[in-house]
């Protein structure tokens, strides 16, 4: 950029770096959502025929458990659902790098499509943030993700679904690949870290 002050001066000036807010997702990428459902519907996920078809389902579990039952089960179980999810084994990792990385840092998570189940999701996930990352006031709850994104904002989400709207919003987003496939190795976690710290100083 180049600044005219006078005929006789020229300056030039830095361009102003872009400021860069990032989103995290939960379910998936921070919390073990998958293995609880799993755990509460009897579905075994150390069945590799199981375990191998959710990983191609982007770790959904349709086929396995219907969803009126899946969600009935999550409602019986209340705040205790959400609040008890489990840590994965990169999750302090992966929020600590993007806390410190992006000029502002927030959890963005849906807390379901059902009215019925909402309530209680983002009652438990807040007890759940405060518990292991004691996050206060640096969340956001809503089905609609996309409503957050602009040019200068990027979502981390496991979902295609999340990801592929809030791009088409003017965001940028980056896909953190199924936990079953960081579990067993097939991904490995470190070097999906290092390439989301690159796709954002890119940015």
């Amino acid at each position: 950029m180049v600044n005219i002050q006078s005929p006789n001066k020229i300056i030039l000036a830095k361009k102003k770096k872009k400021k860069i807010n990032v989103f995290l997702d939960m379910d998936g990428c921070i919390s073990n959502w998958l293995q609880a459902a799993c755990d509460l519907c009897d579905i075994d996920l150390n069945d590799e025929e199981i375990r191998q078809k959710i990983k191609k389902r982007d770790g959904f579990l349709d086929g396995h458990v219907d969803e009126k039952t899946l969600w009935k089960n999550i409602k019986n179980e209340g705040v205790d659902f959400w609040a008890n999810l489990e840590l994965f084994p990169w999750s302090k990792k992966l929020y600590n790098t993007l806390e410190k990385l992006a000029d502002e840092f927030a959890i963005l998570s849906s807390p379901g499509k059902y009215p019925e189940i909402a309530a209680s999701a983002c009652d438990g996930k807040v007890i759940w943030l405060d518990k292991h990352f004691n996050n206060k006031e640096r969340y956001i709850f809503g089905y609609k993700k996309y409503l957050c994104a602009s040019k200068n904002t990027i979502l981390v989400d496991d979902s295609r679904n999340k990801i592929g709207p809030f791009i088409e919003a003017g965001g940028h987003g980056f896909r953190w690949p199924n936990p079953l496939e960081l579990i067993d190795g097939d991904v490995d976690v470190d070097d999906t870290i290092e390439e989301l710290v690159e796709y954002i100083k890119k940015l």
